[in-house]
């Protein structure tokens, strides 16, 4: 990880993501050597993971974003949000003046669309989450748009601009039902 930091910094980067880190944010061990590394390279850097809050042994978790803001940029963060399956994360910026706030999004959507897979794959993880819900036969792509449209809806009535970027695992565009529709 120190690596991608170290490259992060020779490019002047002052902000930048990751999806599907395949990381488990969620365990302590993780959190804290993102940090120790973060603090190597930077000395004002604000690092925000998400992950679904499915346990599992070991540092790997398939799915997972990650996106840090370093440099002038630390100030300028008002708030992040996070959904509770860990399928994004966001920071709210403050523009000049307090004038307009930018939102940044990075998303992690799952490739499988149907079926089974593994027993650990980020699909399997949130189709638990949802049929814990209650839901019967959740579709963990579906559920994404819908829900990161309701979020994108909500952001642009309250006048945020919004960069949104991740591993969208789709040809954007290809399904009008798909990211092309959030993106509308």
């Amino acid at each position: 990880m120190i690596d991608l930091f170290l490259q992060m910094e020779n490019i002047r980067a002052d902000i930048f993501a990751f999806s599907e880190t395949k990381l488990a944010t969620d365990q302590p061990y993780v959190s804290n050597l993102l940090q120790r590394n973060k603090r190597k390279i930077w000395d004002h850097a604000r690092i925000v993971t998400s992950t679904s809050k499915v346990v599992l042994d070991g540092y790997h978790k398939p799915s997972g974003t990650m996106t840090c803001a370093a440099n002038s940029l630390v100030g300028r963060i008002r708030r992040t949000f996070s959904d509770p399956y860990g399928r994004w994360r966001g920071m709210e910026l403050m523009g000049r003046s307090n004038k307009r706030l930018l939102v940044i999004i990075t998303v992690y959507q799952v490739r499988q669309k149907t079926g089974s897979s593994g027993s650990t794959t980020a699909y399997t993880q949130q189709r638990n989450m949802f049929r814990l819900e209650g839901r019967h036969n959740p579709n963990p792509r579906k559920i994404l748009i819908a829900d990161l449209t309701t979020l994108v809806s909500d952001l642009r009535s309250n006048g945020h601009d919004i960069i949104l970027m991740g591993d969208f695992n789709e040809n954007v565009g290809a399904d009008p039902q798909g990211m092309a529709s959030v993106l509308t």
